[in-house]
């Protein structure tokens, strides 16, 4: 759950693929024309990205007034949860993060 919505795991109905499910969820009426500005801003640039670091985009959609898009599922544990859970990191595990995450 985030600032604009939510992300759930799906699978898809003819290959059996798991996929990411990002749903556009405004907390309130009046935020909801800003922040599907923002939804689609960023639907335009994940689909232009091509990186083995970066989930790749599937495909976006709306149904009955709620947009979402569908992305890679990618299995494992977040950055903030493994920082939570470790407190500290051996240098070459950090420098290893760090190192994806500019590439």
């Amino acid at each position: 759950q985030g600032a604009m919505g939510a992300v759930y795991v799906g699978t898809h109905q003819t290959n059996g693929k798991r996929a990411a499910i990002k749903v556009m969820t405004p907390p309130n009426p009046q935020a909801a024309q800003k922040l599907a500005a923002r939804f689609e801003r960023e639907i335009k640039l994940l689909g232009k990205f091509r990186h083995p670091n970066i989930v790749r985009f599937f495909g976006a959609s709306e149904d009955r007034g709620i947009r979402y898009y569908a992305m890679e599922y990618v299995e494992g544990k977040s950055l903030e949860d493994v920082l939570e859970r470790e407190k500290i990191l051996a240098l070459s595990r950090a420098v290893l993060i760090i190192t994806q995450s500019c590439e």
